[in-house]
């Protein structure tokens, strides 16, 4: 009687690991581009609950109240960015860049095909989309495989964050 395993088994069986193990990896690597691609759908979150948080605060720039804070976000594929521009007067003509975020690269889509521009009024933050043109705007981030997108509501206020094509919103 033999004891131990045959060539034949243990080539079997290290085939078998090297296969599950391929598979594993794979799934990492997918997995770590969905937190990638979600980061960045946070990060449009974050830029527009700051911006409309410095409207409900009334914070002041170069010691200056502006008259509302805008929130810009274009379609682009590589070096994607968004903007917080204080805008201090109603003809657009005197306005300040806040912030300007760069978040890296991303395929960014729009409803409109043009900017998001999001601008929260002082003092109480009430939110227009588009230059008064829409009631909800969304911005889809996508890559290859994976979608999510950011969905605005002008009459609310709302911003979300969804998982999924922007589809039928």
């Amino acid at each position: 009687m033999k004891r131990g395993f045959t060539l034949v088994e243990l080539l079997v069986a290290m085939a078998i690991v090297s296969l599950l193990s391929t598979f594993v990896v794979f799934k990492y690597v997918e997995n770590d581009q969905v937190k990638h691609l979600k980061n960045q759908a946070e990060l449009i979150i974050d830029g527009l609950e700051k911006t409309q948080n410095m409207a409900l605060t009334g914070q002041t720039t170069s010691d200056r109240t502006p008259l509302a804070y805008r929130f810009q976000l274009a379609e682009c594929t590589t070096d994607c960015s968004y903007q917080i521009v204080a805008v201090f007067a109603a003809d657009g003509q005197d306005e300040e860049v806040v912030e300007n975020k760069n978040f890296g690269q991303a395929l960014i889509t729009t409803n409109t095909g043009q900017p998001l521009l999001a601008t929260f009024n002082l003092p109480r933050g009430r939110l227009s989309l588009n230059d008064n043109q829409a009631d909800s705007a969304w911005a889809q981030i996508a890559n290859e495989d994976s979608f999510f997108c950011v969905k605005v509501i002008a009459v609310s206020g709302r911003l979300d964050l969804l998982s999924g094509e922007c589809t039928n919103l």
